[in-house]
């Protein structure tokens, strides 16, 4: 891309080279930035479906509040012996 502009490698650049890197780097990140707004708008126009789905799996009622117990029981011993097998 650099040599679109004129550059060249371990040699003092023109000031045509210097304004088109210039211009480059400030054209760059914004034409980045504007599709990734654009993704930004249109995720968070479905942003309530974290929220959705948390409702939904609190409302199936399938944890037995036995969260701790389980966590236990696999950091056990004899839990990692048998997954050795």
């Amino acid at each position: 891309m650099l040599a679109q502009f004129g550059f060249q490698a371990n040699a003092v650049q023109s000031v045509e080279t210097i304004q088109g890197i210039k211009m480059f780097l400030s054209i760059c990140p914004p034409a980045g930035a504007f599709p990734l707004v654009g993704i930004h708008l249109f995720l968070s126009a479905f942003g309530n479906e974290d929220e959705k789905i948390t409702a939904e799996l609190e409302e199936k009622g399938n944890d037995d509040g036995d969260f701790e117990k389980r966590v236990a029981d696999r950091t056990h011993p004899k839990h990692h012996a048998f997954l050795a097998q």
